[in-house]
């Protein structure tokens, strides 16, 4: 008899000359800037469904509604993959406020999955073997796209009063200059504008967010319906951007 007890431990070998690639040198880069403007990293679930959604103010017949469903979801009120990382950034904002917290500002790098209009089934395949490349091209086929998303989300005091002068709280434009730090940390020109809002961000008090003209994101006040919602404060302010398209535009990838 032979126990778990009885499995030595070995350490993999490291493989010597490698380090972080450039582009995830950027996107470490990018977290150490929030970091340093004040706000905490969060890492929360990947599911969301209905209930999220309508939380959040997303129309019927909104694209972020359809989702990759799992065949075995952990909770049936989160059936499927999330379209947009605002779903964990306000549950978990909401949380800290629910605990006490009146100042909080969080921020969370993830992908979304946003499945293909015309992306067959994925195969199932059996155990007994290790998939053939063909096989491996059939579930690429299948997987949705995945961009990496950057939200942050804050409420309370942004600046405390002190000796210094009078505090501040949260206001929309810190939700931009927060993005626009990000952007420039990896010198890419971001340009804050007017445009179409979608939920859950205040039509009148957000930017739509562009790079070299494209739109990446939004950036701005939390619709009040959203903040009752979630019963979060008022005024609480929120950032989405798809950080793929941000560090796509970035000289050292280029």
């Amino acid at each position: 008899y032979v126990g778990y007890d009885k499995v030595p431990s070995v350490l993999p070998h490291a493989p010597a000359g490698r380090g972080l690639s450039t582009e995830q040198r950027l996107r470490r880069r990018a977290g150490l800037v929030l970091a340093g403007a004040g706000y905490v990293e969060v890492k929360t679930f990947p599911f969301a469904g209905p209930g999220d959604f309508d939380q959040l103010g997303i129309p019927e017949d909104d694209p972020r509604r359809d989702q990759v469903l799992l065949e075995n979801p952990l909770s049936a009120e989160e059936p499927g993959l999330t379209t947009t990382l605002m779903t964990g950034a306000m549950k978990a904002l909401a949380l800290n406020v629910g605990r006490g917290h009146d100042d909080v500002a969080i921020f969370e790098t993830g992908r979304v999955f946003q499945p293909k209009e015309s992306a067959p089934e994925a195969p199932i395949y059996g155990v007994d073997r290790a998939p053939s490349t063909d096989e491996y091209a059939a579930f690429d086929e299948a997987l949705p796209d995945q961009p990496l998303h950057l939200v942050l989300a804050a409420t309370g005091r942004r600046e405390r009063a002190g000796w210094w002068g009078d505090g501040r709280r949260v206001q929309w434009a810190d939700a931009v200059e927060a993005v626009r730090r990000v952007a420039s940390a990896v010198h890419v020109d971001l340009a804050a504008g007017g445009g179409e809002v979608p939920a859950p961000w205040h039509p009148g008090r957000t930017a739509v967010l562009r790079v070299d003209g494209a739109p990446v994101g939004f950036a701005g006040e939390l619709h009040p319906r959203v903040c009752r919602a979630y019963g979060v404060p008022a005024r609480t302010i929120a950032a989405e951007v798809d950080l793929d398209a941000i560090l796509g535009a970035a000289p050292e990838l280029g």
